[in-house]
């Protein structure tokens, strides 16, 4: 009985996640791809030189920032371009009244 409603939960999963749509736009394409082919992390450092390059401020990302009715607002590859090649990804939830 046990792994009938496992599969069944995992058959609910597979549908709801089809349905998951991205809405993140890559900011900065031509930086993606310059740090998509660097040899070594030096070469990533010089890439991504000030200290703005290393920060990501989830508070600034409108319109996803908000608490009415909520959002979620992501830091990943896309958004921020000093995550690519890490395998990081942070997400801030807001959840609304």
């Amino acid at each position: 009985m046990l792994g009938q409603s496992t599969l069944a939960a995992g058959a609910l999963l597979c549908l709801f996640a089809q349905s998951a749509v991205a809405v993140d736009k890559t900011r900065d394409p031509d930086k993606i791809a310059k740090l998509s082919t660097v040899a070594s992390q030096l070469d990533r450092q010089a890439l991504l030189p000030s200290d703005s390059d290393w920060l990501f401020d989830f508070n600034a990302q409108q319109p996803f920032y908000n608490f009415a009715p909520g959002g979620v607002v992501n830091m990943n590859a896309a958004t921020f371009p000093a995550a690519k090649g890490n395998g990081l990804t942070l997400a801030m939830l807001n959840l609304g009244p």
